[in-house]
């Protein structure tokens, strides 16, 4: 029971010291375009890929998937992104935001990672037929970057309720 009690109370709190949705808005706009960042520079070395150049791909994901610091700012970003969007969701604003979060992380589950995974496991010229289908993830992560970039025209067009406006 006083677990129970403190985990409620840590709840209580958390949902009270929460960032405004404002506040809430710009940090989901920021974990968007640092995705987005990443999205850009994965799509370089997707269309190499694509294009026939597949060992550059193989050592592009070979490396990146397997360094720490890179996947773990990725998956740090997505939960911060999505728990944001979900303690505000019950905001038009960031209802918006998290349909938009949720697609793109869907896309992005089901699209691109199981893709990863058989880079991952694929050595030496079977890649080549892997990488012919590389369109897929192409789209998929345009369509991400789209989703992201709408929660960030939220901030851009966001006017909070309390704003004065101009007779």
């Amino acid at each position: 029971r006083r677990t129970a009690r403190v985990v409620g109370q840590s709840v209580a709190m958390t949902q009270h010291a929460m960032v405004s949705e404002h506040g809430a808005l710009g940090l989901i706009a920021c974990l968007s375009a640092m995705l987005v960042g990443f999205c850009l520079i994965d799509l370089v070395f997707d269309y190499q890929a694509l294009i026939g150049n597949w060992q550059l791909g193989d050592d592009y994901y070979d490396s990146m998937l397997v360094a720490p610091h890179v996947v773990l700012s990725i998956v740090f970003s997505v939960v911060a992104l999505m728990v944001l969007v979900w303690l505000h969701h019950d905001s038009p604003y960031l209802l918006l935001a998290w349909r938009y979060s949720l697609a793109a992380v869907l896309i992005y589950g089901v699209l691109i990672i199981p893709r990863y995974c058989q880079v991952l496991k694929t050595e030496g010229h079977q890649l080549m037929r892997i990488f012919q289908h590389w369109w897929i993830v192409i789209v998929a992560r345009f369509a991400v970057m789209a989703l992201l970039a709408l929660n960030i025209k939220l901030l851009v067009e966001f006017e909070p309720s309390c704003a004065v406006k101009p007779l």
